[in-house]
């Protein structure tokens, strides 16, 4: 485990909230299901994820 450096990792709490984002997403597609809101919600949620994910902080 010495190539897996702790400050590497995602932080616990950025993964909780981005994980609750997508359920909550997905229960809305199910219900609602506007096919354009579809789109533009999962590339919302896609561009944000990514930038609090894995981008580093500067």
């Amino acid at each position: 485990m010495n190539w897996l450096k702790k400050r590497d990792m995602i932080p616990r709490w950025k993964f909780i909230l981005w994980s609750l984002t997508c359920i909550l997403y997905g229960c809305y597609i199910v219900f609602m299901g506007e096919l354009i809101e579809v789109f533009i919600g999962a590339f919302l949620i896609l561009f944000l994820g990514w930038k609090t994910l894995f981008e580093k902080d500067k």
